[in-house]
């Protein structure tokens, strides 16, 4: 079994579910009293949020860097970051080690189309609904790619800063995220990918869409990997 390493603590309700997913998916893959090898490392999110804030893609990439660094030191054999949004560093961390990274937007889009879809809606910050470094991957591999209005797209992204990285799930806040995804139906898009690791803390029983849950295909992914020969 090869030793897996995660970026993480962006947010930390997130990167708890990655510990648990792994182990347990684990567990049924091997049988018995098998858990998953992990090495985590947990940033500090203030750090993160005064890096974005500089607007400084070097001085950022240079920490993810760092923290991989870190990760391939401690004995890991490849890196998960437990966030789709912190994958715009991706390119630092993969010129810093030597160890592979499994990306998650790189995964996603396997998983999507092994299920035959094509067409599908992105939701998640600002940064990966609207810039280029995730959804290029995911066009990259076949994948046509829509968002919500703008309107929408800033109040998931300041939903997702401002409560679900912390945490909080409000039944009002999770009962908007279901009318805004039921805004899209098949054949118009073939499903919706959950674009942010915190968005699988939301009740979204009701929608009518295929919903890619990120974590859980990224979790599913570093199980083959780490399991694989």
């Amino acid at each position: 079994m090869k030793t897996i390493g995660i970026i993480g603590g962006l947010g930390p309700p997130s990167t708890v579910k990655y510990y648990e997913w792994l182990n347990d998916g684990m567990a049924r893959r091997l049988g018995g009293g098998h858990t998953a090898r992990i090495i985590l490392t947990s940033v500090d999110g203030a750090d993160v949020v005064r890096l974005r804030k500089l607007q400084d893609p070097v001085a950022e990439g240079a920490f993810y860097a760092e923290e991989a660094k870190r990760l391939e030191r401690a004995g890991a054999d490849f890196i998960l970051i437990a966030s789709n949004t912190s994958h715009k560093n991706a390119p630092a961390i993969e010129k810093a080690v030597k160890i592979p990274l499994l990306h998650l937007a790189d995964a996603t889009a396997r998983h999507i189309r092994s299920q035959g879809a094509k067409r599908v809606l992105l939701i998640g910050t600002l940064l990966t609904m609207e810039k280029d470094f995730y959804k290029s991957r995911l066009q990259a591999q076949g994948l046509e790619v829509v968002t919500p209005e703008a309107d929408d797209r800033k109040w998931i992204s300041e939903t997702i800063y401002s409560e679900l990285v912390l945490g909080k799930v409000r039944p009002e806040v999770s009962s908007r995220f279901r009318q805004i995804l039921n805004q899209f139906t098949h054949p118009e898009v073939d499903g919706a990918i959950l674009g942010c690791t915190e968005l699988t803390l939301l009740d979204l029983d009701g929608v009518h869409l295929r919903l890619f849950d990120t974590a859980r295909i990224h979790v599913e992914a570093a199980i083959d990997f780490a399991t694989q020969p």
